[in-house]
């Protein structure tokens, strides 16, 4: 990659569903430090992400004009085998925030978001976590599996290696709400940033599409709304799935929730990534596996 005088001096890698976007939020208001655009993920080539490849002359075009020190977020860097080495490879000197959330509310929340998004097409996500078959998506070629997502121990282990302990902050999400204000002076720490109040107000906490003229414009399928779902979703299966899933949440329709013999199955499963978390940080984590209880 190109030598650039203003690359980004930290990212924040995900995970999803964690508190990214509340960070990403109230770092964006700092004054002395300029977020680029949530979600470019530029780096991370094995994503197989539905998005239009960025050029590193594109990229670079979001960091530059300022004098204050530039950030990126992009939630499935976290997840990705690459993006780690590649990040290190365009700027060995950057800084690596982690959000973590317990994995039986994280693949619940993702769940919700892959349905919401069109990437999932089955509302039981007792029957969704565990199938192999994911079958079409919307924003990705291969979608990321929820067990895979929710591998936090081997995800961190890549920056660690990358980056050394020093440079990656590794923040739960659960703490940071608590003490929305303190974790944030840390994170401005771990920048060297001296401390600046900003509005703590939360961020993408819940979707909800209970609407109205949402559900008047399904029902009715203008015309123009079908033009553009027959380009962005050439499946005709899968086009009418997600209207049903819109149709359902819209009309506040309940996902089911999770078993307790399925949470115990998720804790199982990941044990060993939740034990290499706990490794790598110096976190207690019993009450991740406690949520199985």
């Amino acid at each position: 990659m190109g030598n650039f005088n203003h690359k980004p001096s930290f990212f924040i890698v995900g995970a999803p569903k964690c508190g990214t976007t509340s960070l990403d939020h109230y770092l964006s208001q700092y004054p002395e430090l300029t977020m680029g655009p949530k979600e470019l993920h530029y780096f991370g080539s094995d994503l197989n992400i539905n998005q239009e490849p960025l050029s590193e002359a594109d990229y670079m075009s979001y960091f530059g004009g300022t004098e204050n020190m530039t950030g990126e977020s992009s939630v499935w860097y976290l997840y990705s085998k690459n993006a780690a080495e590649e990040i290190r490879e365009f700027n060995p000197d950057a800084k690596i925030i982690v959000l973590l959330r317990d994995p039986i509310s994280f693949i619940a929340s993702l769940h919700s978001q892959f349905l919401y998004d069109g990437d999932e097409l089955e509302k039981n996500p007792n029957r969704a976590i565990f199938k192999e078959d994911y079958g079409e998506s919307v924003n990705f070629r291969s979608r990321p599996p929820y067990l895979e997502a929710a591998s936090f121990g081997t995800q961190l282990e890549r920056y660690y290696t990358q980056f050394g302990p020093s440079n990656v902050k590794v923040v739960l999400m659960d703490e940071m709400f608590a003490d929305t204000r303190a974790v944030y002076f840390s994170i401005l720490d771990f920048l060297n940033l001296p401390e600046r109040e900003v509005d703590f107000e939360k961020q993408n906490t819940r979707k909800s599409l209970r609407s109205p003229r949402l559900q008047k414009a399904l029902r009715s399928k203008p015309e123009a709304l079908k033009k553009i779902a027959k380009v962005l979703l050439p499946s005709k299966e899968l086009r009418h799935r997600i209207m049903q899933n819109i149709e359902f949440l819209n009309q506040g329709g309940r996902i089911a929730e999770i078993t307790k013999e399925n949470k115990s199955r998720i804790i199982v499963e990941l044990d060993s990534e939740i034990s290499k978390v706990e490794s790598l940080t110096g976190f207690d984590l019993k009450h991740w596996r406690e949520c199985a209880e």
